[in-house]
């Protein structure tokens, strides 16, 4: 059973050469296409996920665990996220699993709610670890860009949840968190 939760800041990457299409995230292994990073992505984005985790029932260790320093080039392991992080000593283990990942791509739309010269695009990865044990019990990602409804009417239900207009990073973001979360069945996790 998950009492409570640890979210860290997700590690922004940006990388160095301009001609990388995607990356492969160090600790799910998973492939996300690369794109611009805003700054502060990584902070919102786990944001999202303390707000949505708490809404569906479970506690958040709100201290705030270092991720300066950390890059998809340093990171090998999940070990190494650990011990970089301050998880590495069991004193500083208060939760039962870890919330991490990575932004792969955190690009703002340019225009407004009603016309856009370009939407908005998300791509980030996520690890959920079992703190104990180390061990990853869910991984994922979520990558998006908005489409006008017209040119995708198979992706009717984002527009739908984006309130039927062209939506932010952070309106795009929160729509994938709530989709991780809801296929991590956090919702049963925190009933039992």
């Amino acid at each position: 059973m998950v009492r409570m939760a640890s979210v860290l800041e997700f590690v922004e990457y940006r990388p160095k050469n301009e001609q990388v299409q995607t990356i492969t995230d160090p600790l799910t292994k998973i492939r996300i296409k690369a794109g611009n990073v805003a700054t502060g992505s990584g902070l919102a984005i786990a944001n999202l996920f303390k707000a949505a985790l708490e809404k569906h029932g479970i506690v958040v260790d709100h201290n705030n665990y270092s991720t300066e320093g950390l890059s998809v080039k340093n990171i090998i392991d999940k070990n190494s996220y650990f011990s970089k992080t301050g998880f590495a000593d069991d004193e500083n283990l208060v939760a039962d699993i870890l919330v991490i990942g990575t932004v792969a791509r955190y690009e703002e739309r340019i225009g407004s709610k009603i016309a856009v010269d370009r939407p908005a695009s998300v791509g980030f990865s996520i690890a959920v670890v079992d703190v104990k044990t180390r061990i990853v019990i869910w991984a994922g990602k979520y990558e998006k860009k908005q489409i006008a409804l017209f040119d995708n009417l198979l992706d009717y239900s984002t527009f739908l949840k984006g309130g039927m207009v062209w939506t932010t990073a952070n309106e795009l973001s929160a729509i994938g968190v709530e989709k991780a979360i809801s296929e991590m069945g956090f919702e049963s996790l925190a009933r039992n």
